[in-house]
């Protein structure tokens, strides 16, 4: 067989070779993951993208990060810090 006869493998919407049938919407779609179907790179991409836009969001609440610490460093603290409140200052910190 030449290059140009052989039958090129299904690829799944990552791009990975398809291996598992699942049904989606009511449709027969092909994965190469067990479990569930895989996002195409455009819906990856776009999550991709929430996700850092979130995150981004997080860290720039941090109005002055502690020096020798980053953004990340420093927001981190802070929601480790507020998590280990007892829970009657929490109630007090949200009733006001």
């Amino acid at each position: 067989m030449n290059d140009e006869s052989e039958l090129k493998p299904l690829l799944c919407g990552c791009g990975k070779e398809v291996r598992y049938s699942h049904f989606k919407d009511g449709k027969e779609v092909m994965s190469c993951n067990k479990y569930t179907v895989c996002l195409t790179y455009d819906e990856q991409r776009e999550k991709l993208q929430e996700l850092q836009s979130k995150y981004h969001q997080l860290l720039y609440a941090v109005k002055r990060k502690f020096p020798g610490e980053s953004r990340h460093e420093t927001a981190l603290r802070y929601i480790r810090a507020a998590e280990e409140l007892p829970a009657c200052e929490v109630a007090k910190c949200e009733a006001t």
